[in-house]
């Protein structure tokens, strides 16, 4: 067998018969060990005594007296960084001193120059690369956090050592700069100098460090405004004034081959007008289900004399056929030719293309007739659909409505409907007359 290093590979070995003390407690090697060097079963608090076994001392000597807690705390910096990936993964192999660096590369027995190729001057560690080379130094001074990388040098040698207690000094003075906090500047600025060495490295421009400082700070101002932008749920939103806006549903059964369609139609106050559902025992494929609910709903609007409409459906195919004359050459030709004729008996149509969350009313009543025989709301819409019925116009009386509807849920059914309109006069769904 052929061993680059045979020192570190006798060392391995030691230690692995140090951990199988850790692991196999109850063996007869551990049990004797135990009996003679800690009684206590604390393996990591042994002090070797005059006379004590060779053997026993060398397995003591690789076991890493820190206990697997060490460096916990900048390990959880690191996690919790707004940065993007790519410096998190520079960060880990600085800490593990395995970033690539001649150095480096040179203790790993490989043939190259120890010195640095931008200077010349100095050994190329990653302490040098990062921190102590003329340029980097340059780069912090312009971020104003030179002191803090010299007295962490002045520490100790090694550029892991460094940078784990500019991360971990960071997060427990938890400053905060113009650009950002502080841990996220010493953590993007370390990855940002790496990144130009390895520019200059392979013979491309340097910048000027007072501009790679202003990058560095916008890196951070991006990411972090990335990180904190939270997308808002776009809910239901009220028609025009004198307009009413229906919304319409289907959902489509790949198994069976069937689905189901539901229609909810609500004035420009979001009161409740009417509701509508049917099933389909029979259909090819989710865009039928998704006209044939179009026209379901086209059909509710006019037997209740709404002649000016805003059509919201979650599926921006049908819409855009609608609103390009509901030319299609599929299997629901014939069915969007039914919603043309259907379109033109209204004073105003629009078709306007909602987000699903706007449309859930609409989505719950479709869901409930799958195993139904079609039906209509008028005045008194499906319970299923209550709260959502209240939250889309006032998100507090929601509470409310959750409590009426479990109060007399307990109760006989003859009283469900009393609750139910109780409710929507207080919430403001129906008119006193």
């Amino acid at each position: 067998m052929g061993f680059r290093d045979i020192h570190c590979h006798n060392l391995a070995l030691l230690a692995k018969q140090a951990w199988r003390l850790f692991d196999q407690p109850n063996s007869l090697c551990a049990t004797i060990l135990r009996a003679k060097y800690f009684p206590d079963g604390n393996l990591l608090g042994v002090v070797l005594k005059k006379g004590s076994s060779a053997s026993f001392g060398a397995k003591l000597s690789n076991l890493d007296e820190q206990g697997p807690e060490h460096n916990e705390v900048v390990w959880n910096v690191i996690w919790k960084l707004q940065a993007p990936a790519k410096v998190k993964k520079i960060l880990r192999k600085t800490l593990h001193g395995a970033l690539p660096c001649r150095m480096v590369l040179a203790d790993r027995h490989i043939k190259v120059s120890g010195l640095c190729p931008v200077c010349g001057v100095a050994s190329k560690d990653i302490c040098h690369m990062l921190f102590r080379r003329p340029r980097a130094m340059e780069v912090w001074q312009n971020l104003g956090l030179l002191h803090d990388v010299e007295r962490a040098c002045l520490l100790d040698m090694a550029g892991s050592a460094v940078l784990d207690f500019l991360l971990v000094c960071a997060k427990q003075q938890n400053r905060t700069l113009d650009h950002g906090l502080l841990s996220e500047t010493f953590a993007i600025a370390a990855w940002y100098i790496w990144w130009e060495r390895r520019q200059i490295v392979n013979g491309k421009p340097a910048q000027n460090p007072k501009h790679s400082a202003t990058c560095i700070r916008a890196m951070i101002a991006r990411f972090s405004t990335a990180c904190n932008h939270r997308a808002s749920i776009k809910g239901w939103i009220c028609p025009p004034l004198g307009l009413v806006k229906l919304n319409v549903d289907a959902s489509f059964d790949g198994d069976s081959l069937s689905g189901s369609m539901g229609a909810v139609i609500r004035d420009d106050k979001g009161h409740f007008i009417a509701a509508a559902d049917e099933s389909i025992p029979s259909c090819p494929d989710a865009h039928v289900a998704e006209a044939m609910a179009q026209r379901l709903g086209l059909e509710l609007a006019l037997s209740y004399g709404c002649h000016r409409l805003v059509v919201n459906a979650n599926n921006l195919e049908v819409i855009d056929t609608m609103k390009k004359g509901a030319q299609s050459a599929t299997l629901t030709a014939a069915v969007y030719k039914d919603c043309l004729g259907l379109s033109t008996e209204f004073i105003r149509i629009e078709y306007d293309h909602c987000h699903r969350e706007a449309n859930q009313v609409a989505h719950i009543v479709a869901a409930i007739s799958k195993s139904a025989p079609p039906r209509i709301w008028d005045d008194d819409p499906p319970l299923d659909i209550v709260r959502l019925l209240v939250s889309n116009v006032n998100p507090i009386t929601i509470i409310k409505c959750c409590l009426f509807v479990k109060k007399k849920k307990r109760g006989s059914k003859g009283t469900l409907r009393v609750t139910k309109l109780q409710l929507y006069f207080e919430a403001g769904f129906i008119r006193s007359s």
